[in-house]
């Protein structure tokens, strides 16, 4: 079996994990006897930075073979990305990251018999609906995309990879047939990642992302616990070079708050290790950074607008959902674990809870077997429902 996936942005050029997974993926396939190569798109996409650990990464994946394509990038109103990708190999299934919206055009133009597999990592799905879409374009993109996708053409050779269920849920509700949608969920590198105590009496939290990760509910809520009188019991830890100026000058004065730019690798696991709490409230389809708190032990309060957390809650997993994501409900949960902490042994119960659900359910090894299954699969003419 021979198999393409395609990478938006050169990885030197771009800081996003789902560029990172592609060359995990292709690197895991190649190493247990797959055909497969990343391709790359023969232009620097407009904004780009050069990664800061362009190096490692080079090295790191210098033996995953590599073909340049063409990729001509279209935005408009309403968030709407269109990704036209031209050159593209005859001879392999070609895996195309981010949604099914985002290549109309190449689905439109596909070649009769040529299979493609469509993940829907920025499928951002909400009570039925795509969160940043509107609702009258996705209306009609839908209306569209369900006359192509139920095809006997693409019900044959266009297969889909969701990493959570309700976007597969989603997804079969365009018509498109069970069979043809794969759930394989993100992954998290676990062994590196510990589990320490702390002896402070605080709780103590942490943000990762900064401004890019909704950072501001957090400020909300350390206004809040100061009018309240009980801001003594939390400490905030934010990992995060875009950091909300509001933080970074009361962080001079405010012992109980934490700025962290610059932090390597090595440094955010050695400290994650010795938190107690995450809070990811960020839109987002399935997040890592979710499953680097939980490797390192740390409980989670995460928000309704990422659908990964139910799911992964009912793992057994010690994780709260913000509902509608407010400062009070944040707030609640931290005095919940604030009061629990108070019971080491239950506390640390549960942080251990965590940290083997990432490492039996999400860890790197783990999920790659699973994708090079979905490969297997979806390139296989008699493939299993």
């Amino acid at each position: 079996m021979k198999v393409a996936l395609i990478t938006p942005a050169d990885i030197r050029y771009s800081y996003r994990s789902s560029e990172r997974h592609i060359y995990d993926y292709t690197k895991y396939l190649h190493e247990h006897g797959i055909d497969a190569e990343v391709l790359v798109p023969d232009k620097k996409p407009k904004g780009a930075t050069e990664r800061k650990d362009y190096a490692y990464i080079k090295e790191r994946f210098k033996n995953v073979p590599k073909q340049n394509v063409g990729c001509v990038h279209l935005k408009f109103p309403f968030n709407f990305n269109l990704f036209a990708y031209s050159r593209l190999p005859r001879d392999r299934m070609v895996y195309f990251p981010y949604s099914i919206y985002d290549y109309v055009w190449n689905i439109v133009t596909k070649p009769k018999g040529q299979r493609y597999l469509i993940a829907a990592y920025s499928m951002h799905i909400k009570h039925g609906h795509i969160v940043e879409n509107h609702r009258i374009l996705e209306w009609i993109l839908n209306s569209f995309m369900r006359a192509i996708l139920t095809t006997r053409e693409a019900r044959r050779n266009i297969y889909h990879h969701v990493i959570t269920r309700e976007a597969g849920r989603y997804l079969e509700s365009l018509g498109i047939p069970r069979m043809n949608i794969f759930f394989v969920p993100t992954f998290v590198d676990s062994r590196f990642y510990t589990l320490a105590s702390n002896k402070t009496r605080k709780l103590r939290v942490l943000h990762i992302g900064g401004v890019n990760k909704d950072v501001s509910i957090m400020v909300d809520i350390i206004k809040r616990l100061k009018q309240s009188g009980d801001y003594g019991n939390f400490e905030f830890y934010f990992i995060g070079d875009a950091q909300d100026p509001w933080l970074l000058d009361a962080e001079k004065t405010d012992s109980n708050i934490h700025c962290l730019k610059g932090v390597t690798d090595a440094e955010k696991f050695r400290m994650m290790a010795t938190l107690d709490v995450i809070i990811v409230p960020a839109v987002e389809t399935f997040s890592r950074i979710m499953l680097e708190g939980m490797s390192s032990g740390l409980y989670v309060i995460g928000s309704s607008k990422n659908p990964a957390t139910w799911e992964v809650r009912e793992t057994g997993a010690k994780l709260y959902i913000a509902e509608h994501g407010n400062a009070g409900e944040y707030i609640k949960f931290l005095r919940e674990l604030y009061r629990l902490k108070a019971r080491p042994r239950d506390f640390h119960s549960g942080r251990v809870t965590n940290q083997n659900i990432a490492r039996k359910r999400f860890d790197t090894k783990i999920i790659l077997k699973q994708m090079m299954q979905m490969f297997i699969r979806a390139g296989s003419d008699g493939k299993d429902s």
